[in-house]
């Protein structure tokens, strides 16, 4: 499970950062935290089967519920970014463009987990 979890951001972040790098953005590299993204998704994984699962065996379509837990991380991680490393402000992102990320960012979580993350855990037999 924790696997399963890790495997896109563990694909993607390096790439993310290797870009980051090349456009000197070395700067951001420093601050936030990129690394745990991997750790963070794999535990959220692994924390859906523990605390979620048991209790929505009777949900027919239990995807949208995936898709909706992973609403939440990207809320958190939209949160996080924003109120602890200051991500726009970092980036020169504008005052409104964050504040539509709000809406932007948990959207993107929704369809990469209820799409890749679920695909994944199908893959290694953690049924969703």
């Amino acid at each position: 499970m924790f696997i399963a979890g890790m495997v896109f951001p563990g694909l993607v972040f390096p790439c993310v950062s290797i870009f980051l790098a090349a456009n000197n953005a070395i700067l951001f590299l420093q601050e936030v935290p990129i690394y745990l993204m991997s750790f963070i998704w794999g535990l959220w994984n692994v924390l859906y089967f523990v605390l979620v699962k048991p209790r929505i065996d009777h949900v027919p379509n239990t995807r949208v519920v995936f898709g909706l837990h992973g609403v939440l991380l990207g809320l958190f991680v939209y949160l996080f970014a924003t109120l602890v490393f200051h991500l726009p402000i970092l980036l020169g992102i504008p005052s409104w463009l964050a504040y539509l990320a709000v809406l932007i960012i948990p959207t993107i979580y929704y369809f990469v987990w209820y799409y890749i993350v679920v695909w994944i855990n199908d893959l290694l037999n953690f049924h969703v």
